[in-house]
C-alpha cells in the first residue's frame, strides 16, 4: 500500500511537515536559472521526448523539508522559462511537489498514458481527467494542474492488445505530446493572474484552500461553500 499520499496530506494538516513560502528555497544551482512558474511533469505520454528536445538548458537539484528534490530540468519554450522533471520525479512524490512549491511553481502540465476503459476510447486517442495522484498533491498546494492522458491500448477485457504494441504508439505520440505541451506553455504563462480558473471552485469546497478573500466573490464560483 502506498502511503505517501495519505502521509502528505497528514503533513499539511499536521505542521509536521511545514512547507515553506513559494521562493524560499536557496539553492546555488537553482538559482543559475531563470525563475519559471511553470513546470512539465515526465511519464510516459513523453518518456524521453522532452529530454532529447534540445529544450532543457540545465540541470539541478533543491534540498526540501521532505528531503533532497529529484533531478529538475530547466528550459525555455518560446522565451518563456519552465521546469521538468522526468518519469514523475521517479517516486520521489513528495520531495518532487515540496521543492516544486518552494521554487514558486504555480502551474503544471502533466500526463501519462493508460488503457482505455470506454469502448469509445480507441489506442492512440488523448483524453484528460479531474483527479490523480499527482493533481491531488498539487490542489492541495494551490497550483494549477492540467493533464494530458494518452490511450495507449484497451483495458484488460474491454478489447484485444498486445504488449509489443506499445513501443509503437509511443514512437508515434511521444512526439505528438511533446508539441502539444510546448505549444500550451507559452498560452499559460499568458493568462492573467485574475482570469477566473477551473480550480478556484474546487479549492473553494475547502475552507482552508481559498485564493479570494471577499466572501460575496467566493460564493459565485462554482461548487461554493463559503
Amino acid at each position: 500500500m502506498n502511503l505517501k499520499p495519505f502521509l502528505f496530506c497528514l503533513f499539511l494538516v499536521t505542521g509536521i511537515f511545514p512547507i515553506t513560502a513559494p521562493g524560499a528555497a536557496h539553492n546555488n544551482a537553482a538559482s543559475a536559472y531563470p525563475k519559471a512558474t511553470i513546470a512539465v511533469l515526465g511519464g510516459t505520454f513523453l518518456n524521453d521526448s522532452m529530454i532529447d528536445s534540445g529544450l532543457l538548458k540545465g540541470t539541478f537539484t533543491i534540498d526540501t523539508r521532505a528531503g533532497p528534490s529529484p533531478e529538475i530540468h530547466h528550459g525555455e519554450v518560446k522565451g518563456i522559462p519552465f521546469y521538468y522533471v522526468h518519469g514523475h520525479g521517479g517516486g520521489k512524490w513528495v520531495e518532487m511537489f515540496a521543492a516544486l512549491h518552494d521554487l514558486g511553481v504555480k502551474e503544471i502540465i502533466g500526463g501519462a498514458t493508460a488503457g482505455g476503459i470506454n469502448t469509445y476510447l480507441k489506442t492512440y486517442d488523448l483524453v484528460t481527467m479531474n483527479n490523480g495522484t499527482e493533481m491531488s498533491y498539487a490542489r492541495q498546494l494551490g497550483i494549477h494542474y492540467a493533464c494530458l492522458n494518452l490511450i495507449s491500448n484497451p483495458a484488460e477485457g474491454i478489447g484485444e492488445w498486445d504488449w509489443g504494441n506499445l513501443k509503437y504508439v509511443y514512437q508515434r505520440m511521444n512526439l505528438v505530446c511533446l508539441d502539444i505541451v510546448t505549444a500550451t506553455i507559452p498560452r499559460i504563462a499568458a493568462i492573467d493572474e485574475d482570469e477566473p480558473r477551473a480550480m478556484d471552485g474546487l479549492l473553494r469546497m475547502k475552507r482552508n484552500f481559498t485564493y479570494k478573500e471577499d466572501p460575496a466573490e467566493a460564493a459565485d464560483l462554482p461548487f461554493a461553500t463559503d
